[in-house]
């Protein structure tokens, strides 16, 4: 490989020298076919862990409605149901640091 210095690079086009550039490339870099695989993969486990993330925040509605109103009609104790509630919610917050997880990966 030929080195490329500074003074190579000013020089005008009268002192130019015949010295191939050769660690210059004109193209852009192409992915590898791992590479391709994980982005995809990436995205896919992404998509997953949103979908499941939207039926967690469902799940969380609704049982959080019926909690509140089984602790309202006194079917069951007021403690009892704050329990499930905050079980609910660190389900929620359990599935939110799954998605920034995965998000976060590194390729």
């Amino acid at each position: 490989m030929v080195k490329i210095t500074f003074q190579d690079l000013t020089n005008s086009p009268q002192e130019k020298t015949n010295t191939p550039l050769t660690n210059i490339s004109s193209q852009p870099q192409e992915l590898s076919r791992a590479e391709v695989i994980a982005k995809i993969a990436k995205t896919g486990g992404i998509a997953g862990a949103a979908f499941q993330l939207g039926r967690t925040i469902l799940f969380v509605i609704v049982i959080i409605a019926i909690l509140i109103f089984l602790m309202v009609s006194k079917y069951i104790p007021w403690f009892l149901g704050v329990f499930f509630i905050l079980f609910a919610i660190l389900m929620l917050i359990l599935e939110i640091k799954r998605l920034k997880r995965i998000a976060s990966t590194k390729l």
